[in-house]
């Protein structure tokens, strides 16, 4: 095992920070040792993020690691995946979350109500094109009437005084709760259609955002 303790968070593309690194040999053949290890490594660096910056030798992280091996065969679980992600509120103008989205290299959004703080729906990129159009169009079998429209320009034009809370998709289809373990994820992603699921408490609260890079870097292609 390599473990590597970042004097300072590496920042990704996306925005997310890398506080530690590990490598660790398990079997290719193995799914339950990989992904049980995936898991305890996660539930470490959750609980015990302290302990590990103030370790001063490797016997020291092997030593939180024997603690923790109790935990390294449960389930994963839609919280070992789940990560922070930004979001806007109901009120914010659409420019406000095509900046969010390009800042963060993303195209999915959690929105919240700003009355009450709670979650009210979500943004796609899917969303944003359509505010590219006036309502009209919508009701043409096509724009060939309509061949010097040019939706960015339109949309640049409106950005700043559209608000989110118009375009919102219902977010109720992408919630699932923390302790749905990996097959459900899947089968919820492609049954659904969904790229992005919405990780929840149980009290309800979001606790993270479930991406297809989460997917591809840490089960597909480890």
């Amino acid at each position: 095992m390599i473990f590597i303790r970042c004097g300072a968070p590496l920042v990704l593309e996306d925005g997310n920070r890398v506080n530690y690194i590990f490598s660790i040999l398990t079997s290719g053949s193995n799914q339950d040792l990989y992904l049980g290890i995936l898991q305890g490594i996660g539930k470490v660096i959750d609980k015990r993020s302290g302990e590990l910056d103030n370790c001063q030798t490797p016997a020291e992280v092997l030593d939180i690691l024997s603690d923790s091996s109790s935990t390294m065969g449960a389930p994963l679980t839609a919280a070992d995946l789940a990560r922070y992600w930004p979001r806007a509120k109901d009120t914010d103008t659409l420019s406000v979350a095509v900046d969010q989205m390009k800042r963060h290299n993303i195209y999915f959004l959690p929105v919240y109500s700003a009355k009450d703080g709670k979650i009210c729906g979500v943004l796609d990129l899917l969303d944003l094109l359509k505010a590219g159009f006036p309502e009209y169009v919508f009701r043409l079998n096509n724009l060939s009437m309509l061949k010097d429209f040019q939706p960015v320009d339109y949309f640049w034009k409106n950005e700043a005084n559209l608000k989110i809370g118009a375009y919102l998709r219902d977010y109720r289809p992408y919630v699932i709760r923390e302790s749905i373990t990996y097959p459900e994820i899947f089968f919820m992603m492609v049954k659904g259609n969904r790229r992005h699921l919405l990780v929840v408490d149980e009290s309800g609260e979001m606790i993270g955002v479930i991406n297809p890079n989460e997917i591809i870097n840490k089960m597909l292609r480890p």
